[in-house]
């Protein structure tokens, strides 16, 4: 009696064939949203980084230089650049709540308005990041011999780095122009920081011959001087 040998052949209707397809079809799809999710959002952060930091790179440049031009000690020029990049949060909070009502622009200059808080914290972060770099460069840089020139030289140097990185970053999410966009924004920064040094130059001049503003001014309304007056007074009044 011979073994008979049943063997077993899977069969693909036509339902499975389209089943397969079909879960196959999902899977990829999903790895395409996911994808596009993640190089979307890249794109964002960028964004959002060259909107905090490229117009304040070039602002806090032009500060910086007028204020050396105008004079000014290094200490006056730091706490002026700090003052100047703490009051600015107002504003480019302003502007960043004045973007979210219009939903087109704010896309197309900050990123997906679902992700609002996370851009404008980057927004925020990037911003006091880039606004420093003038001042800290300036007050920091040859210490030794407080050379203004050398100085100045060190933070032109270092916002124009920083212009020009956040220029290119500018043309990937935008038209990728870049040499045009490279080329405009160092003109912009040489001019803002050529501009506001020979600016707070003359300034200092004309404020000197008019005979407005005296640099022992100060001295007279210094608080030890002060108190020393208010103490004399009251002894005059006494006796």
């Amino acid at each position: 009696m011979s073994d008979e040998r049943v063997s077993t052949v899977p069969i693909i209707t036509h339902e499975t064939r389209v089943e397969v397809s079909s879960e196959v079809g999902d899977i990829a799809e999903t790895n395409l949203t996911s994808e596009r999710t993640f190089v979307t959002d890249g794109w964002d952060i960028l964004k959002a980084i060259v909107y905090g930091g490229l117009t304040e790179s070039i602002t806090s440049l032009g500060v910086t230089s007028s204020a050396a031009g105008g004079d000014a000690s290094t200490l006056s020029i730091v706490a002026l650049g700090l003052a100047n990049l703490i009051g600015g949060l107002f504003i480019i909070a302003h502007n960043i709540l004045e973007l979210k009502n219009d939903t087109v622009r704010y896309t197309e200059t900050i990123g997906q308005p679902q992700n609002f808080w996370r851009n404008t914290i980057i927004v925020i972060v990037s911003y006091m990041i880039f606004g420093l770099v003038a001042p800290v460069t300036y007050g920091f840089s040859f210490r030794e011999t407080d050379n203004k020139d050398y100085k100045l030289i060190a933070v032109a140097i270092a916002s124009l780095f920083c212009i020009l990185i956040l220029a290119l970053g500018k043309a990937r999410v935008t038209d990728r122009s870049y040499i045009k966009k490279l080329i405009y924004y160092a003109a912009l920064g040489v001019a803002v920081s050529a501009v506001s040094y020979v600016v707070g130059v003359y300034v200092k001049k004309l404020l000197d011959q008019l005979g407005w503003i005296s640099g022992n001014q100060n001295m007279l309304y210094h608080p030890s001087l002060i108190l020393e007056a208010a103490g004399r007074a009251s002894e005059n009044w006494v006796s």
